[in-house]
């Protein structure tokens, strides 16, 4: 019997294919690196899957347009184009349910209204009920955050047990960061966040940290390892991102003197500017 290949093997990489009730065929190249003596097979082509067919279409269509664009209003209608048109083509294909919605809660460049149009092109009895739910809480989520829009009214205690009203926070603009403790890429961004609140403190510009921690040491440890010294409160019920219909951390929301939202999910470099 001849030795199996993956006996001795550390680890595999795992292909990624559309598997559909169709005869399929694998064109796989098995590979051993000398450096670590992993083995693993490398997908280099599937016939016999419609959909993995428009899948590789669509997505060279994203990599030639979308993915070359640099000018974000530029991709926002490159991404809107795209989406249409292979919806329209492929309206029952459980695709167009999945590259709606995750293209659009990684990217977030579609507004409520663009999304409400490509859903209305689906055909939502073939697609994911998940995909589905959540593109419903994307449209809710930019309905909620439209720019222009008052923030709602945020109450939770500080470090101290007061409560802090973010409508009482008189300044010219006010950051409303939400993070935890435990969120690695909201601590990586603690320092350079800093920087920013350092340089404009004193120009009418707050933070306002809203944190979903559920363990009260942690959270108050972060904040004093970090040393981040602006306003911090504790949502720990995690009202504030249900009501917006924010599902990922971190996330924030600039706001004017007047409290209405004039930025979204701002990078680091975009906030700075």
């Amino acid at each position: 019997m001849p030795k199996n290949p993956f006996s001795n093997a550390s680890s595999m990489t795992i292909g990624v294919f559309m598997l559909e009730n169709s005869p399929i065929f694998l064109n796989v190249r098995y590979q051993k690196r000398a450096a670590d003596q992993m083995m693993f097979f490398d997908i280099d082509s599937v016939n016999g899957s419609k959909s993995q067919k428009i899948k590789d279409a669509f997505d060279l269509q994203m990599e030639e347009t979308f993915y070359k664009a640099n000018d974000t209003n530029e991709k926002k209608k490159i991404l809107f184009k795209n989406l249409e048109e292979f919806i329209k083509s492929n309206p029952k294909s459980t695709l167009s349910g999945d590259f709606l919605y995750s293209l659009n809660e990684y990217h977030k460049l579609l507004d409520s209204d663009q999304l409400k149009d490509l859903y209305q092109l689906l055909d939502t009895t073939h697609q994911v009920k998940e995909n589905l739910k959540g593109i419903k809480n994307i449209i809710r989520r930019r309905t909620n955050l439209t720019l222009g829009q008052k923030a709602p009214e945020i109450i939770f205690p500080n470090q101290n047990g007061v409560l802090i009203n973010s409508k009482e926070l008189n300044n010219d603009f006010i950051l409303l960061e939400f993070w935890a403790s435990w969120c690695a890429p909201c601590r990586q961004k603690n320092p350079e966040l800093l920087k920013i609140y350092n340089s404009y403190k004193g120009e009418g510009f707050e933070i306002l940290g809203i944190s979903i921690d559920k363990d009260l040491k942690r959270w108050k440890k972060a904040i004093k390892k970090d040393s981040i010294h602006w306003i911090h409160v504790l949502d720990s019920m995690e009202i504030t991102l249900n009501k917006l219909n924010i599902n990922t951390i971190p996330y924030n929301l600039l706001l004017n003197k007047k409290g209405n939202i004039i930025g979204r999910n701002l990078t680091l470099k975009n906030l700075y500017e």
